[in-house]
Parts: C-alpha cells; sequence; structure tokens
C-alpha cells in the first residue's frame, strides 16, 4: 500500500494509508444450532491488540482478485476449510479507520460476507462449538498457511459473545449477520 503524509481536505496534518486492492474482506462463518446463532471466529496472534485475540476470518485482496474469491481464500487460509456459498451481507463497504485508511474510490472498502456451516460438520467444545476432527484441511500447505497467519485454533461462539469482542470487523460482521437472517425471517436466539 501507500503510506503518505500531509495536509487534508479538512486543513490539518495527517497520516494516510491507501491498500492497493482497495480494502478487503471479512468472511464469518455461521451455525443455528439447537434454535441459537452460533459464529465462527478464529484465535490469531495481534500483538497491536496486546497479543492473541478471537476475531472473524478476513484479509486483503490480491492483485487483481475478486472479492468473492478472497473471502474464499481467506477463509480457507484461516480455517483449513473450504467455504461454501458465500453470503454478501447487506450494508455499505466499511473504512476500518476513517481517519487513517483511503476508500474514496469508487466499490472500496472491506466487504461482508457469510458462510453457513451445517451442523454435521460441528461438535460441542465446553459452552462452544468447533469443527469435528477431519473436516479441516490438514495437509502442509493448509497447515503452513495457518501459522503464517498466526492462528492458533477456530471455534464458534454465541453471537453475542462474538458481538462483544474486541475486534471491530467481528462487531460489524455480526451485526450484519444478525440484520441478514432477520430480514429473511430466519429464526434463533
Amino acid at each position: 500500500g501507500t503510506l503518505t503524509y500531509g495536509e487534508t481536505p479538512l486543513g490539518y496534518d495527517s497520516w494516510s494509508f491507501r491498500e492497493p486492492e482497495g480494502g478487503g474482506v471479512v468472511t464469518l462463518p455461521f451455525a443455528i444450532l439447537e434454535g441459537a446463532l452460533y459464529v465462527g471466529v478464529v484465535l490469531q496472534r495481534r500483538p497491536n491488540q496486546g497479543g492473541e485475540v478471537w476475531n472473524a476470518p478476513r484479509g486483503y485482496l490480491e492483485s487483481g482478485e475478486e472479492r468473492s474469491m478472497a473471502a474464499e481464500r481467506e477463509f480457507f487460509e484461516e480455517t483449513g476449510v473450504a467455504a461454501g456459498a458465500l453470503i454478501p451481507l447487506p450494508g455499505e463497504r466499511a473504512n476500518p479507520n476513517s481517519a487513517f485508511f483511503e476508500t474514496w474510490g469508487e466499490g472500496e472498502g472491506v466487504a461482508f460476507f457469510a458462510v453457513e456451516v451445517a451442523a454435521t460438520l460441528l461438535e460441542p467444545l465446553d459452552r462452544r462449538y468447533r469443527f469435528r476432527a477431519g473436516v479441516v484441511d490438514g495437509s502442509t500447505e493448509a497447515t503452513k498457511s495457518r501459522m503464517a497467519e498466526s492462528i492458533a485454533q477456530a471455534c464458534f461462539l454465541d453471537w453475542r459473545e462474538a458481538a462483544g469482542l474486541a475486534d471491530m470487523f467481528t462487531n460489524a460482521a455480526v451485526a450484519r449477520l444478525v440484520a441478514y437472517l432477520a430480514a429473511g425471517k430466519r429464526e434463533f436466539r
């Protein structure tokens, strides 16, 4: 990307960053289990947030890549599971920090997607769920990808718990998913 410093149109000095492909993608997996909505997050090392944090799978676009392809790729890289049918979530593309990131070009910003995960692919883990053994791609290449992304594990949290995480991308993705499900009259608690 391009990092610049200078006077803004509003007349103050500021740094700004322009990502080469104009933004990224968030792909939020979800499942409705026994009437309750659970969303998938990954445990990832994020030093700027103080260490390991739970967050929605996400990433930037590669050169010339369509957002849907980036959503599928990032989801696989971070979970080790091939994405099912992508669901574009409602709302405008997002800017993670409008005082720093430039997203003024048409169609730029972060796009949000969801992937519904079949209940048969999950198993209980305390008050959460995780992918069953054998669902996650255990190949050397897939494992190297997760290690490069500093992914420790993935799990499914109750949507209210996920909405309260310290990660704003996850908060936005959960809100958009809840709006999508409510508009489709899908019931959950």
